[in-house]
């Protein structure tokens, strides 16, 4: 029972009001006439006083204390012998039992005694749902494919891997498995000290809070997107997963992975997310140059934004984002051992698998339905080509040799039968980086041509890789101009 503090040594009182729930309708001459007034000595020590009003409007009640059964108990036996004058219906006022439930507990306190009605049925019986020694086994022997997993994600792949998978019925009857709580693994876990990746920390009382903002209403008015590199198959190699998801239903709509965070990773994620729902009304991410630049200049990516209509919003700080933030930190805990559960290989292959497969699996798990079901997303036009949209289109001039500079590489341009298209040197010619091909094109006199790597600007400058598609390229350039030479 929570009790208040003592105001002397051998004595407390403490005063329960019932009052009306439309105070302003209780005169006053009502405050100071209860109708009942009950004194209970729960102890020594604790007296509590409470007083009734009278009132045939509906009561509201603060709780300020709990009583456990055995305290129920105890008053409900005061009244049956006389030591406490109060009424069911007041009883239950005070217990939150309702007035059936005390005269039922009475009938049973009259009839077996006080240690025999608190004395449970069940009571050194074992529980009929007890795990058997080869259940417990067989999850133990199970939790070793996943040494890194949180309680919650353990228990969905076993209930979805083993409990609910027809091929495994077999084993639910050798080993006589059972779907199990998530209470149950809580205990597993500390019983076999297994280790979780997340730690629930106790609100306290007087920490600050942080209010939740209100989210979209409509689906499409805002998408989250935002790039966070990890381990992802725990062999040392880092890689940035590039992420969209909807700030009104917690929807993922696409995800894409590079060695390192780039605009073709955001521009091939954007792509996915387009064709898949439409083009969204805003996109919300940090200040990476990528998305702003510090001079104020509008980006590469802001261009291609603009030309879908698509209003850029940043956040200050990582807090700011919050709802990707924290599908960043659930993307880390979960994936990896889904990566394991569906045996991926490479990210090549988890490109595809995340994009076709596990997007769905997550939104079935995470999403919910927005507030408002009007949708923003604009669908695109059937000959629409997106690959015009993200382009990067830069001017240079012709040098010699009908070669241009890019990046630090020299192209030459060449037509549909392969001939090296002839421009006077010094001209100005526009360039276009076709972000979704990886491909770098030359557009002359309104005619866009192909152009072939022939090498670097300075022949002592080191070459830097943006994405593991810039180094593949390279290397088959290089590769061509060895066999060229032979």
């Amino acid at each position: 029972m929570m009790k208040s503090k003592p105001q002397s040594p051998m004595f407390s009182a403490f005063l329960y009001y019932i009052i009306p729930f439309s105070y302003s309708q209780f005169s006053r001459s009502h405050l100071l006439r209860p109708s009942d007034f009950v004194t209970i000595k729960f102890s020594e020590n604790v007296t509590m006083i409470f007083l009734f009003y009278p009132s045939p409007l509906s009561c509201h009640m603060k709780e300020v204390f709990i009583l456990d059964r055995k305290e129920v108990a105890d008053l409900l036996s005061k009244k049956l012998n006389g030591d406490l004058k109060i009424s069911y219906d007041h009883l239950a006022v005070l217990t939150n039992y309702s007035k059936r439930q005390l005269i039922r507990l009475s009938k049973s306190l009259n009839e077996k005694g006080i240690d025999s009605t608190l004395k449970h049925g069940n009571k050194g019986l074992a529980a009929h749902n007890r795990a058997s020694n080869d259940e417990i086994d067989f999850i133990v022997n199970f939790k070793k494919l996943y040494p890194n997993i949180t309680i919650a994600q353990f228990r969905d792949i076993y209930l979805e891997d083993i409990i609910f998978n027809p091929s495994r019925k077999e084993d639910l009857s050798k080993y006589n498995l059972k779907p199990r709580s998530i209470s149950f693994f809580q205990r597993l876990y500390k019983e076999y000290k297994w280790t979780s990746p997340v730690k629930h920390r106790s609100h306290k009382r007087d920490s600050p809070l942080h209010l939740l903002r209100e989210k979209s209403p409509r689906a499409g008015m805002l998408v989250q997107i935002d790039g966070t590199p990890f381990d992802w198959f725990g062999n040392g190699q880092r890689f940035t997963f590039h992420m969209a998801v909807d700030d009104a239903t917690n929807d993922i709509f696409a995800g894409w992975f590079t060695k390192n965070e780039c605009m073709y990773g955001y521009c091939k994620m954007m792509e996915l997310l387009i064709k898949k729902k439409g083009i969204p009304l805003a996109i919300y991410s940090d200040k990476h140059t990528i998305f702003k630049s510090p001079e104020g200049n509008i980006t590469s990516f802001g261009v291609m934004m603009d030309k879908l209509g698509i209003e850029m919003i940043f956040a200050n700080t990582s807090q700011a984002k919050g709802l990707i933030e924290r599908y960043n930190g659930t993307a880390q805990r979960r994936l990896p051992n889904d990566i394991i559960r569906f045996k991926i290989k490479d990210y090549d292959q988890l490109n595809i698998w995340f994009n076709d497969f596990y997007i769905k699996y997550l939104n079935e798990k995470f999403a919910h339905l927005p507030i408002d079901p009007v949708y923003e997303f604009v669908e695109l036009t059937e000959n629409y080509d997106l690959n015009l949209v993200f382009t990067v289109s830069n001017t240079r001039k012709i040098v010699e040799g009908n070669m241009f500079s890019y990046n630090g590489y020299y192209y030459v341009p060449y037509d549909k039968n392969g001939e090296v298209v002839k421009i006077r040197t010094s001209t100005e010619v526009t360039i276009l980086y076709f972000v979704l091909e990886n491909k770098i094109r030359m557009k002359y006199i309104g005619i866009i041509y192909d152009c072939t790597l022939i090498g670097t600007k300075h022949k002592n400058k080191q070459v830097l890789i943006n994405d593991h598609k810039d180094l593949n390229n390279l290397i088959q350039e290089m590769d061509k101009k060895t066999k060229g030479s032979h």
